[in-house]
């Protein structure tokens, strides 16, 4: 029996600030209500002292297993915590097309994880991460090009991804996320050249076109031969560098 439920992903988009900037500025010229936040939406208004307290309570058998895990206060009016971009999406965010006049309601009651949830989501959504950058030998990440990079250190712009469910007849979403993929098609490029994963020279030019990388992000790697973007595991650098090693 086929799923009702469908995803829609974009697995490998590497963005700078910037790229995820313009994203978000074309987004907003598309969808003038749409508002981004932190997935997590939740965890401003949980109480992680008092929910560290609960966690000790229960391993010393002072409370049932099965309460909650978490002590959050009801949000009431209070407005969400809204992002003013995608380029500060350093953690999962979501963004989603508000109706006019719409305002967040809660639920009366917390769930079994002790959270309170809206229960009026708006339909039209989509959830992104930003790229950090990683200094590949010593495996640290940033959320911005760290100033100084050792000689023999190369720095990575860690591919992130772009995903939203939908309903199989929701044609509304689906129009909707058609839109947004190709809003980022038109800020991207699938224009790249792989690289050998040992040596690090270009090999060729990619042929399956599934690596999205900002107009920005391309000029940062051309800046310096020791930048390059990574997807699941192939490194690459912008196409002239494979055709102006031939």
């Amino acid at each position: 029996m086929k799923s009702d439920i469908l995803f829609k992903t974009r697995h490998f988009v590497a963005l700078t600030r910037k790229d995820a900037d313009a994203f978000s500025d074309a987004l907003r010229q598309a969808f003038p209500g749409i508002r981004f936040f932190r997935s997590d939406y939740c965890d401003f208004w949980i109480d992680h002292e008092a929910s560290r307290e609960r966690s000790r309570l229960k391993s010393a058998g002072a409370l049932p297993q099965d309460s909650a895990r978490l002590v959050m206060r009801h949000p009431a009016d209070e407005p969400l915590q809204y992002l003013p971009s995608l380029g500060d999406a350093v953690r999962e965010t979501t963004a989603w097309v508000e109706p006019p006049g719409w305002r967040p309601q809660w639920s009366s009651a917390p769930n079994r994880e002790g959270v309170y949830t809206i229960v009026n989501r708006p339909r039209l959504e989509f959830v992104f991460t930003r790229s950090r950058y990683i200094r590949w030998h010593r495996r640290r990440a940033f959320d911005e090009p760290p100033d100084d990079l050792p000689e023999d250190e190369i720095l990575i712009l860690d591919c992130d991804r772009l995903w939203a469910r939908y309903e199989r007849d929701d044609k509304e979403q689906q129009a909707f996320l058609r839109k947004v993929w190709r809003i980022l098609d038109k800020l991207t490029t699938t224009e790249l050249a792989y690289c050998d994963h040992e040596t690090l020279e270009p090999l060729g030019i990619v042929q399956d076109r599934s690596v999205l990388v900002g107009f920005d992000a391309i000029e940062w790697a051309r800046r310096d031969r020791r930048h390059y973007f990574m997807d699941s595991g192939t490194f690459y650098r912008p196409p002239e560098c494979f055709q102006a090693k031939k």
